[in-house]
């Protein structure tokens, strides 16, 4: 993948490109035809760089969301400059400019996602942003996103059995296992792998011990992810936990 400048072409300059005025793109300043990119399919994914606040009078950060969204060949995931917040300037001192624009990005048809730049900035004050994540966009474990130009061999989990407070299993082709998705829900409790409460862990061995709950019964499934990132086939256990 790529994480291309934020504006492509400018409208005036193409009738292809967004309706901004930026004075750096990356077509005409940076040589980089990401259109061309996305429609020969010679990325995976993008991640166009939309660095500038809601605000904008050249680069508007939700005018640009909505062409990305519109351009077509690949996966689209929103790069957000989360090093600018409370940077000084008035723009940026305000706490739910980034909150909206990653909840933009997530309400976006044909936008998968969010990246933020970068990591080390989540060590300073950013307006609660910290608080936000936990609390809403990323209260719950998640699988990486998959990449989905690739093909698929079925992989299933075999020998699945728990002894005590441990579960045990083994799969047909592990050699094309990067990751165990472990789901956990009570027994009473309508199962569907698209709800992310009922991830319990992601792990890289097949061996898990389970938290000890007082009388209560769940289920666990476990479901190989394989060197792409796709779930396969969910194998499941059943476990009474007892202190």
């Amino acid at each position: 993948g790529v994480s291309p400048f934020g504006v492509w072409r400018n409208a005036n300059r193409d009738q292809r490109g967004s309706q901004t005025t930026a004075g750096t793109t990356a077509y005409d300043i940076l040589y980089a035809d990401v259109l061309t990119w996305m429609k020969n399919k010679w990325v995976d994914y993008v991640v166009p760089q939309i660095y500038w606040e809601s605000t904008h009078s050249s680069a508007n950060f939700n005018t640009l969301v909505d062409w990305w969204a519109q351009q077509n060949g690949c996966i689209k995931y929103i790069g957000h400059a989360i090093y600018k917040i409370n940077n000084g300037t008035t723009a940026w001192a305000d706490k739910e400019e980034m909150p909206n624009q990653m909840k933009k990005a997530r309400q976006s048809k044909n936008i998968q996602g969010s990246v933020l730049f970068s990591y080390k900035q989540l060590n300073r004050d950013l307006l609660g942003l910290d608080s936000f994540l936990m609390a809403d966009q990323y209260r719950n474990k998640a699988l990486t996103p998959m990449l989905l130009s690739k093909t698929y061999q079925p992989i299933k989990i075999t020998h699945l059995k728990q002894k005590r407070h441990t579960l045990q299993w083994k799969t047909d082709n592990d050699k094309q296992v990067r990751f165990f998705i472990v789901y956990r829900h009570h027994k009473k409790e309508k199962f569907a792998a698209t709800n992310s409460q009922y991830i319990y862990c992601i792990t890289s061995r097949n061996r898990l011990k389970v938290e000890h709950q007082r009388g209560e019964k769940y289920h666990y499934r476990i479901a190989p992810i394989d060197l792409y990132r796709k779930e396969h086939e969910i194998g499941r256990a059943s476990c009474r936990e007892r202190v």
